[in-house]
């Protein structure tokens, strides 16, 4: 059918012919494309499997005037909005009432923050074994969930890591959790159409020590296209850092893995390249990046350094911004309701708690005022809230 796969991600093709792109997982297919040339794809292929399909309609495009609002692929939910594209995951919200359902949290107060730093004491007594099970099973619930939700990602991380072994802290964490999605159900990612020019931005931190079972760093980090989110991640490092510097360090050759990869997918799909831009707070971690050679660091030389080779040949520019400009932070802690009011402002972002004079979505609660509040200069806008 003319498609060739993509060299980094064999599940995705592209037919240069027609313009097609398709996704492929087992059995579930994701197409974009002009409506023409996507019947006659569902044509050909018709021949051959039975199909159930669902043409989603995209206003000011001619030829799809007759398909649905909005389609399910893996239970994300996907629809086409006047500006853009939304897509939400669990959009039926089954898996959120299944939480609340098994911890009793139906009619519970509400959390406005899924985490409070303080829980994590490594003296805290194991729970009894009857709690063992439901723990890990809503864990793996939650590290599921955290995929589409950029506000989870860091408690579900933390609950996560207590699975082998769960204390009556970590059973605190995952409470907190819970009430916290008795009021933020879902969250919506809004994408723009970026023209195929959306620059690649990466914003990495991270928090040195801050575990105090291993005094291990969590590496935080987000990538954008444009002004539209496109990953995000909260990981706990494999190594204990020695210096703030050596944390930082390690975050950001962790996001130029992910900054390189999503590089690859955009040349696969639309012939170009460009530019990868690098944000963090950190001037020695920058420091190292722009320079040559390990200096006094040599055991970080083969790990860590070959990211030097990146800066020094254009691909990938490192910047300095301030800790209070970067979303980064939010991955690498529990973040406050302060926190999020300023990330979030930077990031366009409403959580169905606080709601943003530019977010165009009305709030239970008062609208935000801050008119100090600046752009990033790649704005990511995500919604929350029932879809």
């Amino acid at each position: 059918m003319g498609f060739s796969a993509c060299p980094v991600a064999p599940a995705v093709y592209r037919n240069h012919t027609t313009g097609v792109r398709l996704v492929v997982h087992a059995d579930d297919l994701l197409m974009g494309g002009r409506p023409d040339e996507l019947r006659k794809l569902v044509q050909q292929l018709a021949k051959f499997v039975d199909l159930k399909h669902t043409l989603l309609k995209r206003p000011g495009v001619k030829g799809c005037e007759d398909g649905d609002k909005e389609g399910e692929f893996l239970k994300r939910r996907v629809r086409w909005v006047a500006d853009g594209l939304e897509y939400s995951g669990d959009g039926s919200g089954k898996l959120v009432e299944t939480i609340l359902r098994e911890w009793e949290c139906e009619e519970c107060k509400e959390a406005t923050t899924p985490g409070v730093k303080g829980h994590d004491d490594p003296h805290s007594p194991v729970v009894i074994k009857g709690v063992y099970t439901k723990y890990r099973r809503t864990a793996a619930q939650l590290n599921y969930v955290s995929l589409d939700r950029a506000d989870l990602s860091f408690a579900a991380k933390e609950v996560c890591r207590g699975v082998s072994n769960p204390t009556h802290g970590d059973v605190m964490d995952l409470k907190r959790i819970v009430r916290y999605l008795k009021g933020v159900p879902s969250l919506v990612y809004k994408f723009f159409d970026t023209g195929g020019e959306g620059e690649i931005h990466g914003y990495t931190d991270s928090d040195w020590g801050s575990c105090p079972r291993s005094f291990r760093s969590t590496s935080g980090g987000c990538v954008s296209v444009g002004r539209n989110l496109v990953h995000f991640h909260s990981r706990t490092q494999t190594t204990v850092s020695l210096s703030s510097g050596e944390a930082e360090l390690v975050a950001s050759v962790n996001l130029i893995m992910e900054t390189l990869l999503v590089r690859s997918l955009l040349a696969f799909w639309r012939d170009k390249t460009g530019v990868v831009h690098l944000y963090g707070d950190s001037s020695a971690a920058k420091g190292v990046m722009m320079r040559q050679g390990a200096g006094r660091i040599k055991h970080l030389t083969l790990k860590h350094l070959w990211n030097q080779d990146y800066v020094q040949s254009g691909v990938a520019v490192p910047h300095k911004i301030p800790r209070e400009r970067n979303p980064a932070d939010l991955f690498t802690h529990y973040w406050t309701t302060g926190e999020w009011k300023i990330l979030g402002g930077y990031l366009n972002v409403y959580n169905g708690l606080i709601s943003w004079p530019r977010g165009g979505v009305e709030s239970r609660m008062s609208v935000a005022k801050d008119k100090k509040r600046k752009r990033l200069c790649s704005g990511f806008v995500w919604y929350a809230g029932i879809v």
